[in-house]
C-alpha cells in the first residue's frame, strides 16, 4: 500500500494472518496534517510502516500514526524519517498501544529528522504496554543538524556541495 503527500485521516484494520507493509511519501513543497490508525485486530496479523518525508520553505508537515495491538503474536514496525529544511517543520508522532488482550507482541518505533538552515523537527515516539507479556516493545528518536563534515568529504572526492547535500540527503531517506 502506498500513499503520495498523505492528508486527512485514515484507519486501516488487520485481520488474522494478514500481513502489510505501508509507504508514506512526502516530497511536496506545501503544509499537510496526516493521521493513520492501523489496528491489529487478528492474531498473528503483521504490518511494516515506512514513512518518508520533506519540508521546505516556511511548511508545516505533522504526522500522526498509530498501532494498536489487540491480538495474539502480532509485529508492527513503524520507521519515519525526514528532512526539515529552510524555516519549515517537520513533526512525526508515532505510539504504540499494547492493549492487555495483546500477548507476545512485538513492536520497534523509529522516528529520525535531520534539520538544514534554521528549520525545525519535533518527535514524539510513546508506547502505551497494558499487558505483562510482551516479546519486544522498543521506541527511539533523533533530531540532529546535518553533518557538514559529510559534504566536506564528498566535496574532497570531486563531487560540488549542492549535489553532495542531495547525495546525502537521498542516503538518508531510502528505505531499506
Amino acid at each position: 500500500m502506498f500513499f503520495k503527500n498523505p492528508t486527512g485521516h485514515k484507519t486501516i484494520l488487520l485481520s488474522k494472518n494478514e500481513y502489510k507493509t505501508i509507504h508514506l511519501e512526502d516530497f511536496s513543497n506545501h503544509s499537510s496534517d496526516f493521521s493513520l490508525e492501523i489496528v491489529l485486530k487478528g492474531d498473528n496479523s503483521v504490518v511494516e510502516v515506512f514513512g518518508r518525508a520533506q519540508s521546505l520553505g516556511k511548511s508545516k508537515k505533522k504526522w500522526c500514526l498509530k498501532l494498536i495491538f489487540k491480538g495474539l503474536n502480532q509485529r508492527g514496525v513503524l520507521d519515519l524519517r525526514g528532512t526539515a529544511e529552510d524555516a519549515s517543520l517537520l513533526i512525526f508522532d508515532g505510539s504504540a498501544l499494547l492493549e492487555q488482550k495483546s500477548v507476545e507482541a512485538e513492536v520497534k518505533i523509529t522516528e529520525k529528522i535531520v534539520l538544514f538552515d534554521s528549520a525545525r523537527g519535533q518527535c514524539l515516539p510513546v508506547l502505551t504496554v497494558k499487558t505483562d507479556k510482551v516479546k519486544s516493545a522498543s521506541h527511539a528518536a533523533s533530531i540532529a543538524p546535518f553533518e557538514s563534515e559529510k559534504v566536506l568529504f564528498c566535496q574532497s572526492r570531486g563531487i560540488d556541495q549542492k549535489e553532495s547535500e542531495n547525495l546525502l540527503k537521498k542516503g538518508f531517506l531510502k528505505v531499506l
